[in-house]
Parts: structure tokens; sequence; C-alpha cells
């Protein structure tokens, strides 16, 4: 019996609770589910148990898996460099970290080492 795995997920995501103590401004979010369907909830469901709120209160968008991701991306990089990618022009825009923050990984283990290794390589790019 063949074990499947769940997929891993890049979403932006913001908590608009009033209290500013709580509200945040767009955050990268990547987690795993075992579809799309599944994700849409998990994540709603996941972010508010971190950040305080009712799931009322959380907004996520551009939800994509990293297969998607990896497709629609135009840029001639290493694979996983294409899941922080933000825009694109005359070459790729990634995700910069001193002023948008950094992403939130709520990820397994191996997931964890892959992002933070291709975060670090795209910082220095």
């Amino acid at each position: 019996m063949s074990q499947t795995y769940p997929t891993l997920f890049r979403a932006i995501c913001r908590c608009t609770y009033p209290d500013p103590a709580l509200r945040t401004g767009d955050v990268m979010v990547f987690f795993e589910a075992d579809d799309y369907a599944r994700a849409t909830k998990k994540i709603v469901r996941l972010l508010a148990e971190i950040w305080g709120c009712r799931e009322s209160f959380i907004g996520c968008w551009n939800l994509k898996d990293e297969h998607e991701l990896i497709l629609e991306s135009d840029a001639e990089t290493p694979r996983d460099w294409k899941l922080f990618e933000t825009g694109a022009g005359p070459a790729p825009a990634y995700i910069n970290v001193t002023e948008e923050g950094h992403p939130l990984f709520l990820v397994s283990p191996v997931n964890l080492q892959r992002l933070y290794r291709a975060l670090a390589e795209v910082s220095h790019e």
C-alpha cells in the first residue's frame, strides 16, 4: 500500500480583527493539505487559532499548490525558488523579507527545510 503525502500550498492571508493588536498585514503562508477543498478550510482554521481570532476575520487569497506555482513561473530558476515569486517583469520578483516580513511556515520538517533553504537563496538574489 503506497503512502500519500499532503500537498504543499501557499496563500496570502491576513487577520482583519478590529483590535489593532490582533490585526495583521498580508502574510505569505505555506501549509499542507490533502487537496484544494480541504486546504481552503484548513488554512482559515489554523490561522484563526494561531492569531487568536474568529475564522470570520481571516482572509485568504491566491491559494495555490506548489505544482501550480511552479507551472505558472516562466523563470529559469531552481524549482523551490518559484514558491517565493511575488511578481514578474524582466526578471522574477521574490518576497522581500525585510519589507514584507517572514513567511509563515505551517509545514512538516521536510518541507520546512526545503522552504528555509530556498528562502535563504532567493533572499541573496
